[in-house]
């Protein structure tokens, strides 16, 4: 018999609740429901109007942004003129940690802010406030985007995850409250154990979620698992892959062995989901309402229409302490316009810029490229490429232990025709490849600096 909860959560108890807070989440869930009726004319019209009231408050509130925006940007923003035309700066993590009192809006109450950080696994965790507005926008649009996946709000979620913030917060008293009310089970993605993931699946089994969200690398370990063992999860209707780039085998291998299709998520902790794959889009699908997208080149220009560019991305909705052009750190290519979708989007995300190969004569070799090249002939298991400098590289590797060789001539032509000739190679056979402090794998993980060329 199927469940009444979904239904009466969000017909009744979720209103109600939010009601009773006079938080104003039902008004803000209004206007997102709002913006899939509108063609891309009418929400870049909101997107534009967001963004110029955003910088005439950062300007009247923020000590630092009155320093450095102009006092006619507002008005030029709303007229439709884009953001590396109107003199604001590129945002950037050190610009934060320097002159993080300068970023928060005057006359706040401090009560009102919430604090926050990333998790550091590239380098210092890096403190940031957010507050109740741009929490409910977060909020109500990870709504809609599990709606786009015909995952009503209400119906059982399942995250296998490794952020040492939000599983701590999951554990607590008040996240376990959370969770029970939201139907949300959480599993941890550091503990991947063969005992574990018995006790997952049982788990999963009994819970019968309709959406299950997951690192991909920890998603294909756990898939392949049950593969193995003739298990499986039946409730299943979609699979939400984040926080690292997604492969498209490791997407056919989550599809294969978990059932369901998958859909990437992208998004950053600074900021919320920024882009949500949909059935029957072209790429990744820019939260357009939320967050103002950019993509550019070294010098901070836009780079041309199909080319690897850096993403900047402004949140519309944080006037606690605005984020405007911050430099997340990673790479995407955006989709050509078609008159058949509404919102944006993004062809593909590479992932950090850390996670780019950099050659010796400045060409940028993502992570595409090399799932691509060390899948196209059997015999790697699993693999990680570490630049160590502009012309070495080291692969590490676990042999798949049904091929007796893997074809590194094959390898190691595909990447000189890319990378130069000059590149020496090394693979080293390994037991294991560790995820990073964070839980999260890193296909290529670079040590040297974008902006490095041989001296």
């Amino acid at each position: 018999m199927k469940s009444l909860y979904p239904p009466l959560y969000r017909g009744i108890i979720h209103p109600l609740f939010h009601a009773l807070k006079r938080d104003g989440f039902n008004a803000v869930e209004r206007e997102v429901l709002a913006m899939d009726a509108l063609d891309a004319a009418g929400l870049a019209r909101v997107q534009r109007e967001k963004f110029a009231r955003l910088l005439r408050d950062a300007r009247a509130r923020c000590p630092y942004y009155r320093e450095v925006i102009d006092a006619g940007a507002a008005e030029a923003a709303l007229e439709g003129t884009p953001p590396h035309e109107l003199g604001l700066p590129l945002l950037t993590k050190k610009v934060i940690r320097e002159r993080l009192n300068d970023l928060v809006a005057e006359g706040i109450d401090p009560s009102r802010l919430i604090p926050n950080s990333t998790s550091g696994s590239t380098g210092e965790p890096m403190r940031f406030y957010t507050d109740l507005h741009a929490t409910l926008w977060r909020r109500s649009v990870d709504i809609r985007n599990r709606r786009w996946l015909g995952i009503p709000h209400g119906e059982p979620r399942a995250q296998l995850w490794g952020s040492q913030i939000d599983n701590q917060r999951a554990s607590s008293i008040r996240g376990r409250l959370h969770s029970l009310v939201n139907r949300l089970c959480v599993l941890d993605a550091y503990d991947l154990s063969e005992p574990r993931m018995a006790e997952y699946v049982a788990t999963l089994q009994a819970f019968g979620p309709l959406m299950l969200v997951g690192y991909p690398h920890a998603l294909v370990r756990f898939g392949e698992w049950c593969e193995s063992e003739g298990q499986s999860i039946l409730s299943l209707r979609a699979i939400v892959t984040s926080a690292e780039a997604l492969y498209e085998d490791q997407r056919l291998r989550i599809l294969e062995t978990l059932g369901a299709p998958v859909y990437d998520r992208y998004g950053c902790r600074e900021v919320g989901c920024i882009a949500h794959e949909r059935p029957g889009a072209e790429g990744v699908v820019i939260n357009a309402d939320r967050v103002l997208i950019e993509l550019l080149d070294e010098r901070g220009r836009p780079v041309p229409e199909g080319d690897l560019g850096s993403i900047y991305v402004t949140d519309l909705d944080s006037h606690a302490m605005p984020l405007i052009r911050y430099a997340i750190g990673d790479l995407a290519v955006a989709a050509p316009p078609s008159a058949a979708q509404t919102y944006p989007a993004l062809a593909r995300v590479e992932g950090r810029s850390l996670d780019v190969v950099r050659s010796p004569d400045g060409r940028a070799v993502g992570g595409t490229y090399w799932t691509i090249l060390l899948r196209s002939r059997p015999g790697l298991r699993q693999f990680q490429v570490v630049q160590e400098q502009l012309d070495r590289l080291r692969i590490l590797y676990r042999r798949d232990p049904d091929v007796a060789q893997p074809d590194f001539q094959h390898f190691l032509s595909g990447i000189r025709k890319t990378c130069g000739e000059s590149v020496r190679v090394d693979f080293e056979e390994v037991d294991r490849i560790s995820a990073e402090p964070n839980g999260k794998f890193r296909v290529v993980k670079s040590l040297v600096s974008a902006g490095e060329t041989r001296g």
